[in-house]
């Protein structure tokens, strides 16, 4: 079930960025003041999403509301109609409704099913960071890094299986603008790139993704962040009547 994972997955965008606030230096520095930020308070957006694969182009619209560290939904519809895909974590869980197909995707135990769609890279904690174009403290202490010209410095973090995940900050401005995910034998399961076209906002204006094993690129582009108060009920969702259930990332038949 794509739809679900290629947004839990998520962030791209090629774009070169606006005259920079500040200029850093000093990758330690750098690295110190992007993991320092304080963690965003609950937001909302509405957004446009324009999904490729070999057989089909979609665009589509939607909305997200993310409570940190690992509380997320996200709606996604056509031009009218209710909602045709939901995801939502109430922070054990990750759960997804494909309306179209009246299938219910149920993932009980959500770090575990991330880490294993992402190849261990990547838990929870990171994906809902990530979403908002944070860099989560949760990484801890990165097995290197390297600069790339002329304005990006990247580090990475290895698991012990050999999985790594690859972030890389603005050197003007200390703000995220790649992720990358690669499975422990080297093959890569997300190329990504956050843009920030607006340097007064620390969250991303455009939000895009290369997904090579599911052979699809995504690009959000986000509307306005607002502040949000969601109740826990937000984040959570049950099978409905009639609806076929599967284990998130199993196949749906169609």
């Amino acid at each position: 079930m794509r739809w679900a994972w290629l947004f839990a997955a998520l962030t791209i965008g090629c774009h070169r960025l606006p005259p920079p606030l500040t200029t850093t230096q000093d990758p330690a520095s750098l690295l110190g003041r992007a993991l320092g930020l304080p963690t965003t308070d609950p937001v909302s957006n509405r957004f446009s999403i324009h999904i490729h694969t070999p057989d089909q182009d979609i665009t589509a619209w939607g909305g997200l509301v993310v409570r940190a560290p690992d509380h997320f939904r996200v709606e996604i519809a056509g031009p009218i109609g209710p909602p045709v895909l939901i995801i939502a974590c109430d922070g054990v869980a990750v759960n997804a409704w494909l309306s179209p197909k009246q299938t219910f995707y149920a993932g009980p135990d959500a770090d575990a099913t991330l880490r294993t769609i992402t190849g261990g890279s990547a838990g929870l904690d990171v994906v809902t960071a990530m979403l908002v174009g944070q860099l989560p403290a949760v990484l801890g202490t990165p097995a290197g890094s390297a600069a790339v010209p002329p304005y990006e410095w990247t580090w990475w973090w290895t698991s012990p299986d050999g999985s790594r995940l690859t972030a890389g900050l603005d050197t003007r401005t200390s703000r995220l603008v790649e992720v990358n995910a690669q499975d422990p034998t080297g093959r890569v399961l997300l190329r990504g790139r956050l843009t920030h076209a607006d340097l007064t906002s620390r969250y991303p204006t455009r939000l895009a993704a290369d997904l090579p094993t599911l052979y699809a690129s995504v690009q959000v582009d986000f509307g306005e962040w607002r502040p949000a108060a969601p109740k826990d009920i937000a984040f959570v969702i049950a099978p409905p009547e009639g609806a076929t259930v599967h284990p998130l990332g199993a196949p749906s038949g169609g």
